[in-house]
């Protein structure tokens, strides 16, 4: 009678399933993107001090085609976050709460203070890698622009 091991292609099979782990992993690489929505009180297109956040403001992460991958309003202070995105390609689309225009896009120096947003709530298309962290902002005001 002969005797089976089972045993026997243990090392292989351990190794087999690392490597898919692996793999696993690295196909569900994720980054963060996160902002602040704000009221532009003097319309010049930055984040000065003072100037409060907006609530309930819907911020949807598109893919470069235009279809929705999420969606989430901003909290009371005016943040937002989306974690665990995908790396990849992707636009931020403010929706404009009404009755308000979207501030000047891209003023002043320091690109974390500054609204990151086209008059038609649309950032510019961008790359998120694996672990990255992105920040884009959007102030409204009751000015027309």
């Amino acid at each position: 009678m002969e005797q089976r091991t089972y045993f026997a292609h243990a090392p292989l099979v351990f190794s087999i399933l690392i490597l898919i782990a692996t793999s696993f992993t690295q196909l569900t690489a994720t980054g963060s993107i996160s902002g602040f929505v704000w009221n532009d009180l003097n319309t010049n297109g930055i984040q000065d001090a003072g100037e409060p956040g907006r609530d309930s403001v819907w911020v949807f992460l598109l893919d470069p085609a235009g279809n929705q991958v999420a969606g989430i309003q901003s909290d009371a202070n005016g943040n937002y976050a989306f974690d665990s995105v995908a790396a990849g390609n992707y636009v931020i689309r403010f929706a404009n709460p009404g009755g308000v225009w979207q501030t000047l896009k891209d003023q002043g120096n320091n690109d974390s203070k500054d609204n990151d947003a086209d008059p038609f709530g649309y950032t510019d298309q961008f790359s998120l890698t694996d672990g990255q962290s992105l920040d884009f902002d959007a102030g409204f005001t009751n000015e027309p622009q």
